[in-house]
């Protein structure tokens, strides 16, 4: 893990947010050319206390997984070993004994809910590779439900991630040529160009947000259950967002090195305004404090998350308030975009 020293000019984190990279970079390539700079001695670089923090919560997630996956892996050559034996045994072995042997697994592995070991097991499924590939390659529809929406939306998901992380691969060149040459890769011109992928990503989720909510309103007569409706969607999200920032903060600086590689241990941005980040309100700062910029959509989406049902029920008890108001929250969108457009 090491970086390169650089002059006392150079030296400025401009590489904390994606604003000052853009606005910056072109001026550090060129210094960059200088052949004082080019030639840099790698420095051992440290791990900080946050880094080696950072460090030890994703050793746990990996730890856990490895322990989840192999009980799995154990518990499908047991199952193999037991249907083996049991078919080799079938005529000996009395329907009661069947019973009793089934009985014996059921409280093993599928007691109540309330028991510790079924909630520890449910916990450690969470980590499971085997279930968790399952599911996430599972092809069966479920009823009334867009799939082909979901599968769009998936995609534009991978898109955006892989648009805004191209970002920051500019801050590992080490010269301005490789640059240019990275720039003109054909793939990478598609990357450049995906300005209305989170727009159309933003659509689909309120169109399957207001289809799903509307579908749970009328299942449970107007009751919604407001806990597990905002439980489920932090639930998700929350906890690989928070190992990303983590990581970007604290580990990021390490991975790499060269002239306009990153010269600060932890971003000083992110350390500063971190907790804008993690109330989902990182949108809402000037983009010069923003850390991990990438992620403004995220919390735009939560945001309007959090505010649909205001909408949406006015729209199923009141439509005539509903659409009165839809319509001045998108007359106001307009307007505070034109303020933006003719300030910037």
């Amino acid at each position: 893990m090491d970086v390169c020293p650089q002059d006392p000019h150079y030296t400025h984190a401009w590489q904390a947010t994606l604003s000052t990279i853009l606005a910056d970079f072109q001026d550090e390539l060129e210094l960059a050319k200088n052949t004082s700079m080019l030639y840099h001695q790698p420095v051992e670089k440290k791990l900080t206390t946050e880094a080696l923090f950072m460090l030890f919560v994703i050793l746990v997630f990996v730890i856990l997984t490895l322990i989840r996956s192999a009980i799995s892996v154990y518990e499908s050559f047991k199952l193999i070993e037991k249907e083996a034996y049991s078919s080799a045994n079938e005529r000996k072995e009395k329907p009661r004994n069947r019973e009793t042997n089934a009985e014996e697994e059921n409280k093993l592995f599928k007691t109540s809910s309330y028991t510790v070991q079924t909630n520890l097991r449910r916990f450690l499924d969470c980590f499971c590779i085997k279930s968790n590939a399952r599911r996430i390659l599972n092809t069966v529809s479920a009823e009334e439900q867009f799939c082909s929406l979901h599968g769009i939306k998936s995609i534009l998901a991978i898109f955006i991630v892989v648009c805004h992380g191209s970002a920051l691969y500019g801050c590992a060149v080490r010269t301005s040529e490789s640059f240019l040459s990275l720039l003109n890769l054909k793939a990478l011109q598609t990357i450049r160009n995906s300005t209305f992928s989170i727009d159309v990503f933003l659509v689909l989720s309120g169109f399957l947000n207001g289809y799903l909510f509307s579908q749970l309103y009328e299942k449970r007569k107007g009751k919604i259950p407001w806990l597990s409706f905002y439980f489920h969607r932090f639930a998700r999200i929350i906890p690989i967002y928070y190992i990303v920032l983590g990581f970007y903060s604290t580990l990021f600086p390490y991975l790499g090195s060269g002239p306009v590689w990153p010269t600060y241990k932890t971003n000083p941005v992110c350390k500063e305004n971190w907790i804008w980040n993690v109330f989902f309100l990182n949108n809402l700062i000037s983009h010069k404090k923003l850390c991990l910029a990438t992620t403004w959509h995220l919390a735009c989406e939560m945001q309007l998350y959090i505010i649909s049902p205001i909408f949406l029920i006015l729209l199923m008890r009141k439509p005539k308030v509903g659409y009165i108001l839809i319509f001045l929250g998108i007359s106001g969108s307009c307007f505070i975009n034109f303020l933006f457009t003719k300030q910037y």
